[in-house]
């Protein structure tokens, strides 16, 4: 850390390839606080302006970010670790919008960005169902705070919610077909292992028989 605000108040330090290793460090955990901010909710106006960086160099950084989880979590599914899989695939989403995860789901709802999202939040619509069962006037009476969101745009919002709510019903249809269908694929194996088994057991009973025994 003292290498770190030494730097920051621009100390120069010999090129080495110690103060080099220290460098590439410091400025992933540089790279690291300005994520942790765009996850935060922090614009990226605010981001460039605390960090010193361009606009367009943290968005960047947020799609490079976001890349990279991705890559990660594919990797992840294909070793089948479900846990880590899951958790990426939660920040790949949160990178993408720049929210925390409590307003995750709600900004997957189309025409719903992340200030609209936590104005949602703040006034009761937590969840997406919440959202495509309200009444579109309620809706709009409830977040005043923004005076563009007239009753138009609330149904648009709640038709956004439920066309969402769909989409996710016939993912997890078909997430349970394919669950259903592995497993009649394993016990089927698993019926066929055994038949194998019982046949085997049969000839190897036959062949050890003793042969009968003639007439002294």
């Amino acid at each position: 850390l003292g290498y770190i605000a030494s730097r920051s108040r621009g100390k120069s330090y010999l090129a080495n390839e110690a103060n080099a290793t220290k460098d590439r460090s410091a400025r992933r955990f540089f790279v690291a606080l300005a994520l942790s901010e765009l996850l935060h909710e922090f614009s990226v106006y605010q981001v460039s302006k605390k960090y010193h960086l361009d606009p367009g160099r943290v968005q960047l950084l947020m799609k490079s970010a976001s890349s990279f989880a991705n890559m990660a979590v594919n990797f992840t599914k294909r070793l089948e670790w479900v846990a880590i899989s899951l958790t990426l695939t939660e920040y790949v989403k949160r990178l993408n919008f720049g929210v925390r995860a409590d307003v995750l789901p709600l900004v997957e709802i189309s025409g719903v960005g992340r200030s609209r999202a936590r104005l949602l939040y703040a006034a009761g619509f937590r969840t997406v169902n919440s959202i495509a069962v309200s009444n579109p006037g309620d809706l709009a009476r409830a977040i005043p705070q923004l005076a563009e969101f007239n009753q138009r745009a609330a149904l648009m919002i709640v038709k956004g919610a439920k066309k969402l709510m769909r989409i996710q019903a016939e993912q997890l249809r078909e997430a349970a077909n394919a669950a259903v269908k592995e497993a009649e694929e394993v016990n089927q194996l698993s019926s066929q292992a055994s038949q194998q088994n019982d046949v085997e057991s049969s000839s190897e009973e036959f062949f050890d028989m003793e042969a009968p025994v003639g007439d002294k």
